[in-house]
């Protein structure tokens, strides 16, 4: 009975020990999810640091490309203010400064453009040397729409081919060679072919109501392979015949 008797007296302080544990117990779950939402802020602040890096990066970018530029929209609303303002020097020196860079550029990307025509004439030799004409003429006017001026495609094109088909045209009001070669052609670039392949040269002869005989530049054959050829196939005819002699010398002509 002492030892019942104490245990109950125990009890009750027992309880009195719990019922001070379980209520602190809200609090510390209250501390753990501040902690967690405040980890979270961390996580989400340091992933934002990184998107701002990023999209820093990429205008700084943005930025670096603009320096490249050599008319920038800003500076020319810029001028167009200055001239508003009256302030005609401050505008002046950048209509200088961008006939000067505009200048440039028109001669580098000339160069390049020539450059890029040689390589085509070029490839278009290398191919009708192999006897590819079809190729070779695809070539000489790819390099034509670089640069109608290439040398070594005209005179290809001139002495060494001809159209072998032509696509009529009536001019229309206010034509001009650009925009009968996108009808035509499916391109300005190719204004060039109407120039140099037709019977008119001069946009002034442009009257609407006349009829125009263009060029169909995938017809455009050569003479000369077209009776290599057939050279080729008389020499066979002839070493079959055992005609060996007329075979050989013609067998030179044709290399």
């Amino acid at each position: 009975m002492n030892g019942i008797t104490a245990s109950r007296r125990h009890a009750p302080r027992c309880a009195y020990n719990r019922a001070n544990l379980f209520p602190a117990a809200p609090a510390v779950i209250q501390l753990i999810k501040r902690l967690q939402l405040a980890a979270c802020l961390i996580l989400v602040l340091a992933g934002l640091a990184g998107c701002a890096d990023i999209l820093g990066g990429e205008r700084t970018t943005s930025r670096d490309d603009a320096l490249d530029i050599p008319l920038p929209a800003q500076a020319q609303q810029r001028a167009i203010q200055n001239e508003k303002e009256d302030q005609y020097l401050a505008a002046l020196a950048y209509w200088k400064h961008a006939a000067g860079a505009i200048n440039t550029r028109i001669t580098a990307l000339s160069a390049q453009v020539k450059t890029i025509a040689e390589e085509h004439a070029q490839n278009g030799v290398a191919l009708f040397e192999v006897r590819k004409g079809g190729e070779a003429s695809r070539e000489f006017l790819e390099a034509l729409r670089y640069d109608p001026s290439n040398g070594v495609a005209l005179d290809y094109l001139k002495n060494r081919y001809q159209v072998g088909r032509y696509i009529p045209y009536t001019v229309e009001k206010d034509d001009s060679f650009i925009k009968i070669a996108e009808k035509i052609y499916g391109s300005s670039t190719y204004d060039f072919a109407i120039i140099l392949f037709s019977d008119t040269t001069d946009e002034a002869d442009l009257v609407a109501g006349a009829t125009l005989s263009l060029a169909a530049l995938d017809s455009f054959h050569s003479p000369v392979l077209l009776d290599y050829r057939k050279n080729i196939g008389i020499a066979r005819k002839l070493f079959k015949s055992e005609s060996y002699e007329e075979a050989v010398h013609l067998g030179i002509a044709i290399l």
